[in-house]
């Protein structure tokens, strides 16, 4: 991840890494018996990374952690959901982009 970061400022690019939400909370998830069992940790080593590395993260586990609602299955959104997210990202996303120079 802190990979993906310097690469991206090699090339001028800001990366912002974001958290992998799911409908079940971290605690709930980490009894299941799939490769899901590891999403809690991933999204803590995610928030690491980024503070470590001073990469921009958003964090969506935590904007949608409780709102079983806004997901159709265990980690795809509902209309709503995608609404939320496209606000989320674009509220966290905005003090990112470059001013107007004009």
């Amino acid at each position: 991840l802190a990979a993906f970061g310097e690469e991206g400022k090699r090339h001028g690019a800001t990366v912002v890494l974001l958290t992998r939400p799911h409908r079940a909370t971290p605690r709930e998830i980490q009894d299941n018996p799939t490769w899901r069992r590891d999403v809690p940790k991933y999204n803590e080593a995610l928030r690491r990374v980024a503070r470590n590395a001073g990469i921009p993260a958003v964090d969506v586990q935590r904007a949608f952690e409780g709102r079983q609602d806004l997901f159709s299955d265990e980690c795809h959104f509902t209309t709503e959901g995608h609404r939320l997210m496209a606000e989320l990202l674009h509220r966290e996303l905005q003090p990112l982009l470059p001013r107007d120079a004009s």
